[in-house]
């Protein structure tokens, strides 16, 4: 009998907190190679704290982190990270900061080539006239658009996002998705994708699977397959059975989760007579 296929990215029963706080406990992920996976759950339920763990930026207390099985000790150009706050180095240029980590991933090109491939993603985000500028002279969705291009120009096998689209307007929102869904179908072999969202129709629109967390302490409450037909178009999407079932199932996961942590403090509270 042949063994399942060893997953290329896992959380194997890792827990973590600070101090004497649990922020995950006992949590188990596998994702298959080129998988787009999202990660959604209430604020505290440590969806933050599982990507800086896959990007080996925390180290579990207890459990391992692989990646296509190596053990996970720290970070590694073979995963990319898109903050929420874009981290981008306020003394370079937004083409700067992009070439900078392209050196890093790529030692081996000649330095036009890494401003080349620099000034294609920041137009493919379209950032095609700040080149020149400071993260100072941009706005914070500008920002977070040249920090999506870094991480797409770095080529990593994994790209781990945390709410990259949240501080952006819905025009360019929708625009970052598709491009997003289009460098990710695009790339071959195709890369494996971790997405924290708080938003359940964006999560379901470009994963292949939900992973929904619960709070105190982090645990997964739920983990649905999205067996929508790529390509998506939104219109259609939105309409099919499938998507409004999925979106009815996210949505009571998460409210469930919540009325039990709500049911649990007033417990509490009665018993401290409070």
């Amino acid at each position: 009998m042949n063994s399942a296929p060893q997953p290329a990215l896992e959380l194997d029963s890792v827990s973590f907190g600070y101090g004497t706080g649990a922020v995950l406990a006992d949590l188990s992920l596998g994702l298959r190679e080129g998988e787009f996976v999202s990660l959604l759950g209430p604020s505290g339920s440590g969806k933050s704290t599982v990507l800086r763990l896959l990007a080996g930026l925390e180290i579990p207390q207890r459990g391992h982190i692989r990646h296509r099985g190596k053990l996970v000790t720290g970070p590694g150009i073979d995963r990319g990270v898109v903050f929420q706050d874009y981290s981008l180095f306020p003394w370079m240029t937004l083409t700067e900061n992009v070439v900078l980590a392209i050196g890093k991933a790529h030692p081996q090109l000649e330095r036009k080539e890494r401003r080349e491939l620099a000034e294609e993603y920041l137009e493919l985000v379209g950032l095609a006239d700040a080149h020149g500028k400071y993260p100072q002279e941009l706005s914070g969705g500008m920002c977070q658009r040249g920090a999506i291009a870094r991480a797409l120009a770095m080529g990593a096998p994994v790209l781990l996002m945390d709410e990259p689209f949240g501080a952006l307007d819905p025009v360019n929102r929708t625009r970052l998705q598709d491009l997003l869904l289009e460098v990710w179908n695009s790339s071959r072999p195709a890369r494996t994708i971790v997405f924290v969202t708080h938003d359940v129709d964006e999560a379901i629109l470009l994963a292949d699977r939900v992973v929904v967390l619960g709070a105190c302490p982090g645990r997964i409450i739920a983990d649905l397959d999205v067996a929508i037909p790529r390509p998506r178009p939104r219109r259609q999407t939105y309409l099919q059975p499938e998507f409004q079932s999925l979106r009815k199932a996210v949505t009571e996961y998460l409210q469930g989760d919540m009325l039990q942590r709500l049911s649990a403090a007033d417990t509490m509270a009665e018993a401290e007579g409070i």
